[in-house]
């Protein structure tokens, strides 16, 4: 690449990370190109995309952006940078449940909702049900509550 490929390229990056709902530092040191294509897939599904980016040019195309420009302390070794339009919650529970798979692979940090998280919180909220299971759960115990008030309400009718 010569200079104004490598500008081009951090500037595309950079639009992509200023996009994202979600940006997920994975460590990929080691991983097979197998194992590589398979979490590719993974996060495609969920509308993310994976890239594996030179550590000098990401910390050229991070300059500017607040949240993420916090996570330069961890472009160290060979990275992968996770960016999630939307669905981030999806895309974390793919690299989650792939971390767990492959022991090569390592999470390293990331941002979500505009702060900065570390591997505690990213487990946290890679093993969150998902948003129709959370809603299904709101509405069911909404109904059994109102169901119980029925019952009652009835019950004093009758009395």
């Amino acid at each position: 690449m010569n200079r104004q490929e490598k500008i081009d390229c951090a500037q595309a990056f950079k639009k992509d990370l200023q996009e994202s709902e979600a940006v997920f530092l994975i460590g990929v040191q080691g991983l097979t190109v197998e194992q590589s294509e398979t979490l590719r897939k993974g996060i495609r599904s969920a509308g993310g995309s994976v890239r594996v980016v030179k550590n000098t040019l990401l910390k050229k195309a991070v300059v500017g952006i607040p949240t993420i420009s916090d996570l330069t302390r961890f472009f160290k070794e060979q990275i992968a940078v996770v960016t999630v339009p939307k669905n981030a919650t999806i895309a974390a529970k793919i690299i989650y449940d792939f971390a767990k798979e492959n022991e090569k692979m390592t999470l390293v940090a990331g941002t979500f909702e505009q702060q900065v998280i570390d591997k505690a919180t990213f487990a946290y909220i890679a093993t969150l049900p998902s948003k129709d299971v959370l809603i299904a759960r709101i509405c069911g115990a909404l109904k059994s509550s109102l169901i119980r008030v029925a019952y009652v309400l009835s019950n004093v009718k009758e009395n």
